[in-house]
């Protein structure tokens, strides 16, 4: 119990504080805003070979978060607008998988996993966040851009 509530505090109790404190800030800016948060692929699916349902747990209430401050936030009078997204990238390698995938079988599954047949790099996301908190989406909000290399497709 105490890793699977420390994970939900770090991934979605953090979230939350983060945007409660970004909203603030664009509030008392009085200008319109993009938040952006990280998800992942497994808000949507389980994650093979490995035990993550506490983070997948935080990661799907991140989408929920996502959703439900976009509709308090964007549909308010009483705030500027405030867009709220999620990024939900594929297996990525960080020092924090590193230890996992020290394991080669588990390196290949996760790799063979999706169409592009590798793991991504963290590099590979700035793009997609930029996108997000641009006006180049700036009729989106509630959304969430999966960037996994197919994975979700098969």
């Amino acid at each position: 119990m105490d890793d699977f509530r420390r994970i939900v505090d770090v991934n979605l109790s953090g979230a939350f504080i983060c945007a409660e404190a970004a909203a603030r800030q664009i509030v008392k800016a009085d200008v319109s805003a993009s938040i952006v948060f990280i998800a992942s692929i497994s808000a949507h699916n389980s994650n093979k070979g490995i035990n993550t349902a506490a983070y997948n747990c935080s990661k799907s209430g991140v989408l929920q978060l996502a959703r439900s401050l976009a509709a308090e936030w964007g549909a308010s009078p009483k705030y500027p607008l405030i867009r709220v997204n999620t990024l939900s990238p594929g297996y990525i390698r960080t020092p924090l998988t590193n230890g996992a995938l020290a394991r080669p079988s588990l390196d290949a599954e996760w790799s063979n996993d999706n169409m592009m047949g590798r793991l991504s790099y963290v590099d590979e996301y700035r793009g997609p966040i930029l996108y997000l908190l641009s006006d180049a989406s700036s009729f989106m909000t509630a959304a969430d851009l999966i960037v996994d290399g197919g994975h979700t497709g098969w």
